[in-house]
């Protein structure tokens, strides 16, 4: 089963990512808007990529991926960003990896007071994270 992963998210659309299976031919990607059932974003994807567009600004998604043929992954839960797109920040740079730990850096966001960092790795299976302070 695939673990799916959001690689960018804007006010109306998502780009998602998972890690493909040996021998798999096509992957379903299914979206979950909050309180509604799960809607087939398509079932003959042949990459491990997709973008999905025409989303609702500021609402609450789940997204989950399968294999043709096979049980789906844990689902991974986003929100879209308010109409308009908010603010963004540019994505973490991985400064170091040394086999112990990562080390990651990124550009301070203008009124940002804290910020969350989560990680997840294929040995602990599910997402962690906690407080990171601004910057500087």
């Amino acid at each position: 089963m695939p673990w799916i992963v959001v690689q960018d998210v804007e006010d109306v659309c998502v780009t998602l990512a998972w890690e493909g299976e040996k021998g798999a031919q096509t992957y379903e990607v299914q979206l979950q808007a909050e309180g509604a059932e799960w809607v087939v974003v398509s079932d003959k994807l042949q990459s491990t990529m997709v973008r999905k567009k025409n989303l609702s600004p500021g609402t609450s998604y789940l997204a989950r991926a399968r294999a043709a043929g096979g049980g789906f992954g844990e689902a991974v839960a986003f929100q879209t960003l308010p109409e308009g797109g908010g603010k963004r920040m540019d994505a973490p740079a991985v400064q170091l990896a040394d086999g112990e730990g990562i080390t990651v850096a990124w550009k301070e966001a203008d009124g940002a007071e804290a910020y969350e960092v989560q990680w997840r790795s294929d040995a602990m299976g599910e997402w962690q994270g906690g407080a990171a302070p601004p910057p500087g």
